[in-house]
């Protein structure tokens, strides 16, 4: 619920039996008025907040779209849809600090830490939760923006995370742990309402925060969860939520009571209720006032309480009257006029209170940031003659009352404030002697103003250029709330005290040109505003540099952050940096540097990291910095601090580490990885206690945890495992988009593998000496100027492994049969295709497993069974009668392209998936040419190539050549080809199986191309090669249908045979040329 041009708006929403809800109801403080309809439905957990003039619904969960990135902009009137989260979420937190929106944490089919920022055109992820949550409170208050409680699993937390714009830190938590609780700023908190602690139970409790501490206030009149929170007109609402039954229409409104010497917090609007006003003695009358309908009364006239009673006994009084309400009440305040100004005093709040025919009596005044009474009593004097008064609240934090100018009246009292918060100034006019009073008669009448001063906050976010100009430093810093102008300081040294004002401006940047180049100046920003200053911000430093002498530094090399050494800290170190005078240390909670923080300066090649959640994972890098220049990021290490205390124990023991291709260059991302994780126990695995982490590392050696290993990266994922079982674990393409080649590898590396226990899972491991594995045959790292590495094209690897996996086709029926590797060769099987289709395999989603594809022959219709889609039936029409598939990834963006082959023109027609699947026809081959595309040069693309079998001639369009054609002899009559990457230097080399003898020939790219022979097969079989073990080489492989059995040359094992038992007559291998 959002509040857009002062009326409340509600969006979308949950309903019994799931439906898709896109109703909009627009609330003016009276009435509710459906408006303009969402342009889609949504049935759980979507975000609303505002920015600017627009009130956005940001993500949700739709039953038709999953998890949905879709962010639509209202204006009061139209729906538009706009840039769209960068991933999809449900049950997240939004909220607006400053000129940003937030979306923060949530989930889809896993709890996240991500946190995205909208600017009103697009959104950019920024720092991370430093714990995975949903079901949250998000809220701002004094320039940070919170996140409150929530759920992991079906734990809810009480842990409360708060956002300076560019790091989260943990603040005092909640009373008590709470999900699906709805948040909102109110009066100068943050007030979280109601929500659940077990899913089942709706809880009534509003708990609020002043920034620094939680306290219990007036709970729900009824139980709620998922309630939505807006604030009206100096109200706070609560509407719909979930009763633990079902969905509500119920909406309940806080509203501050003032009383005597106080005022008091309660939620009305809920029928009949008797309200309690407490006051102290003060020896005065006492006139209340409320509105709202009374007995024989109409909604909005006024309700009179009297009492004639004489409180001037000194005792503690209470009085207690009952409303006959079925819509509500507010209270009502005799109005005086208030003029804030500050012309006269440069460094105070000027309040003068203006009123007309001052009553006889006394004059009070107080101040309160609390809602239980006064600050203090002093014993009333009489009232000044003068009929203006003045406040002053000094620097000091001290309110004064004074007659005429301020300076040259005594002041009537004082009391502290705290300037960091809200506060609120009451002034109370009244008789001190009379006992009683007559309707009407002001001079018995109690009246009250009241009022609300902000205290405004410093900057945050202040940066200073660091060599970036030879004229000027660059001073940056972020918006305050409630200011109207800044102030930028400026010292030699890091000391505010001693600070010099350079400048007052409204923007949020300042550029300072009266610095010498090379120097070194510490700077801080003030917030302002009319009625006061803020104090000053954090400093940084900044420098110009020297257009005749700014040499570069580097990045700090061999940056190690410690693994669960320390429970209480993370210990990192790197090496020095010649010229270097200090360091930056920078983390994140995911390896991504553009949402990196910078936590500490040191001039130390070390620096403990106390700042920790035990049993997280930290990703931390290191930049050198020189009087002149600051250095690039180093590469990154991953480090955690680890748990004092384990709920349980579950031996992580891990094996066959796949890490592909087999050459890589620096700077590059592997196109496979995995590993095969078993739980020897004694616990099981279970939610929460199922995340684990996955880090690969590079050594020049076999020894494991030295100095020399390099860390690859890292992937996080669940794994549900009971005591005794296993599993595997692929990481992801996006994942293995954050493994980047350190420069530091270059040559021949070993790899290793290891799986950790990591938040939110509360298990250790008992034995960490079977926590890794070594890959089975080394990797190559290349530098610049040498050959750099292909894309891995998965072949037949159906489970995402880096294994290819054998399967079986029988066309008559349409059946498949697959040994997955990933699963210690069990056996899936499926039904695609049937008579006349062909399959045409390959990894058409990019999710590094081969899809389920099949095409028909006669009509060229193409049907897929997508892996990343949840094998959901697509059909595409390209090709026909004549034309054979042959897909490949020709434009090399991960995603086999559909392409058929048409023998009798030599047409090629190509879809390019990297290019919206825009068509492209090539011309190579004809008659008595077949098809054969495969990566021949190793550039990450598919070749078009083809084969003639009666001469042996092949013709190959080198990509990396552009598209230049290659031809060559290889091969003849009764030899098929039989092409794969026999020697691991990632191309594909030219191969010919003869069935006749069972002869092969390869010829090997990593040694000019020089020919191996082998004798493996014969009559009866055919050759399907492929990397069965997962080390980056093909292996020779051949199958008999009429005996059902497969014979493998392992390369990884020797090339020593195995012979497996599968299929038999009807069913052909997938993937073999079949001519």
């Amino acid at each position: 619920m959002g509040n857009l041009n002062g009326q409340l708006y509600l969006c979308g929403g949950w309903q019994s039996g799931g439906g898709l809800r896109n109703n909009v109801y627009r609330f003016d403080g009276t009435t509710w008025t459906e408006v303009s309809s969402m342009p889609l439905g949504y049935n759980h957990a979507m975000g609303v907040g505002v920015l600017g003039s627009y009130l956005y619904t940001v993500g949700g969960y739709n039953g038709g779209s999953g998890y949905t990135t879709n962010v639509y902009r209202f204006d009061g009137t139209t729906w538009t849809s706009v840039a769209g989260l960068p991933s999809g979420r449900s049950s997240h937190g939004v909220a607006t600090l400053g000129n940003y929106l937030y979306a923060v944490g949530g989930g889809d089919s896993s709890v996240r830490t991500n946190v995205y920022r909208y600017n009103g055109t697009s959104w950019t992820e920024v720092a991370g939760l430093p714990a995975a949550r949903e079901y949250l409170g998000c809220a701002a208050l004094d320039n940070y923006l919170y996140a409150i409680g929530g759920r992991y699993g079906s734990t809810a937390y009480t842990n409360v995370y708060r956002f300076d714009g560019t790091s989260w830190i943990e603040v005092a938590g909640l009373p008590a742990p709470r999900f699906a609780l709805h948040a909102g700023t109110f009066g100068g908190y943050i007030y979280a309402v109601s929500g659940s602690a077990d899913g089942t139970t709706a809880m009534t409790n509003v708990f609020r925060f002043n920034g620094s501490t939680w306290t219990e206030v007036a709970g729900l009149p009824v139980g709620r969860f998922l309630s939505s929170v807006g604030v009206l007109n100096d109200k706070l609402y609560a509407a719909a939520g979930d009763s633990g039954s079902g969905g509500t229409t119920n909406v309940f409104r806080l509203t501050p009571q003032w009383v005597t010497h106080g005022y008091k917090w309660g939620w009305d609007g809920i029928g009949n209720g008797s309200w309690q006003y407490t006051f102290t003695d003060t020896g005065n009358a006492i006139e209340g006032r409320v509105w709202g309908p009374t007995s024989g009364n109409t909604y909005g006239s006024e309700a009179w309480w009297r009492t004639s009673q004489n409180f001037n006994d000194g005792n503690f009084w209470q009085v207690t009257f009952t409303l006959d309400a079925t819509i509500g009440y507010t209270p009502h305040y005799d109005p005086f006029g208030i003029l804030i100004s500050d012309t006269n005093y440069t460094d105070t709040i000027h309040s003068p209170l203006i009123y007309s025919n001052p009553p006889s009596g006394s004059v009070y005044i107080w101040r309160n940031n609390t809602d239980t009474g006064e600050a203090g009593t002093d014993t009333p004097q009489p009232p000044f003659s003068n009929q203006t008064w003045t406040v002053l609240i000094d620097p000091a934090g001290k309110a004064k009352l004074y007659q005429s100018d301020g300076v040259n009246g005594s002041p009537y009292r004082t009391v502290t404030l705290d300037l960091s918060k809200p506060w609120h100034l009451k002034f109370e006019l009244g008789d001190a002697t009379s006992s009683g009073f007559t309707a009407g008669d002001n001079t018995l009448r109690v009246r009250n103003f009241s009022t609300t001063f902000q205290a405004i906050g410093p900057p945050s976010g202040v940066s200073a250029s660091d060599g970036t100009y030879s004229d000027k430093v660059r001073v940056t810093w972020n918006a305050v709330d409630n200011a109207t102008g800044y102030q930028v300081w400026r010292n030699s040294t890091d000391a505010s005290g001693s600070a010099g004002l350079l400048t007052a401006t409204t923007a949020v940047s300042y550029d300072d040109s009266s610095v010498s180049a090379n120097v070194i100046y510490y700077y801080w920003v003030k917030a302002t505003n009319a009625t006061s200053t803020s104090g000053f911000s954090a400093s940084d430093s900044g420098y110009a540099f020297s257009t005749t002498s700014s040499p570069a530094i580097s990045a700090p090399m061999g940056v190690s952050a410690s693994d669960g050494t320390y429970t209480d800290k993370v210990a990192m170190s790197w090496t020095s940096v010649s010229d270097a005078s200090s360091y930056e240390v920078w983390r994140a909670t995911s390896n991504n540097t553009s949402v990196a923080s910078n936590l500490a300066a040191t001039t130390s090649t070390n620096y403990d990291d106390t700042s920790v959640v035990g049993g997280a994972t930290y990703y931390y890098w290191v930049k050198a910095k020189s009087l002149t220049a600051v250095s690039a990021f180093s590469d990154p290490d991953s480090g955690y601090a680890a748990l004092s205390a384990f709920s349980g124990y579950a031996n992580l023991e891990v094996s066959d580490v796949i890490l592909l291709p087999t050459t890589l260059d620096v700077g590059g991302h592997p196109g496979a990885a995995g590993l095969q994780l078993m739980n020897w126990g004694p616990d099981d695995m279970t939610t929460p206690d199922t995340r684990v982490i996955l880090d690969f590392f590079l050594s020049p050696n076999t020894t494991f945890g030295d100095a020399d290993d390099l860390w690859l990266g890292d992937y996080q994922t669940d794994a549900t495992l009971s005591a005794g079982s296993y599993t595997l674990l692929a990481v992801t393409a996006a994942a293995r988009e954050g493994f980047t080649v350190p420069s530091g590898a270059v040559g021949t590396n070993y790899v290793f593998g290891r799986a950790r226990h990591t938040y939110p899972s509360t298990l250790g491991d008992s034995d960490e000496s079977n926590n890794h594995a070594m890959r089975s045959g080394t990797i190559k790292v290349v530098g610049s100027g040498e050959t750099p590495s292909s894309g891995y094209h998965v072949i037949n690897d159906y489970d995402g492994d880096g294994k290819s996996d054998l399967a079986l086709y029988r066309k008559t029926s349409g059946e498949w049969i697959i040994l997955l590797s990933g699963s210690e060769y069990q056996t899936a099987t499926a039904v695609l295709g049937g008579q006349g289709y062909k399959p045409a395999l390959a990894d058409y989603d990019g999710d590094g497993k081969s899809d389920l594809v099949v095409y028909h022959q006669a009509t060229g219709q193409w049907t897929f069974m997508l892996s990343a889609s949840g094998y959901v039936t697509a059909t595409l029409v390209m090709g026909g009668s004549g034309y054979v598939p042959v897909p490949a990834d020709y434009d090399g963006d991960g995603k086999a392209d559909p392409i058929v082959y048409q023998e009798s023109s030599g047409l090629w027609q190509i879809l390019q998936s990297a290019s919206s699947y825009a068509p492209l026809n090539v011309s190579l081959g004809g008659n008595g040419y077949k098809a054969v595309a495969a990566d021949f040069d190793g550039d990450g693309k598919s070749d078009i190539a083809v084969y003639r079998r009666s001469t042996g001639d092949w013709q190959i369009m080198l990509s990396s050549l552009e598209y230049w054609t290659t031809e060559f002899r290889f091969g003849g009559s009764g030899q098929v080809p039989a092409p794969a990457d026999y020697d691991a230097d990632g191309k594909t080399d030219p191969a010919v199986y003869k069935e006749s003898s069972g002869e092969w020939n390869v010829m090997m790219s990593k040694y000019s191309y020089l020919t191996a022979t082998a004798t493996f097969g014969g009559n009866g079989y055919v050759a399907v090669p492929a990397d069965y073990d997962g080390d980056g080489k093909g292996d020779v492989v051949v199958y008999s249908e009429s005996a059902g059995e497969l014979k493998i040359l392992l390369s990884g094992s020797g090339y020593t045979q195995t012979v497996v038992t599968i299929g038999g007559p009807g069913y052909e291998p997938v993937g073999y040329y079949d001519w």
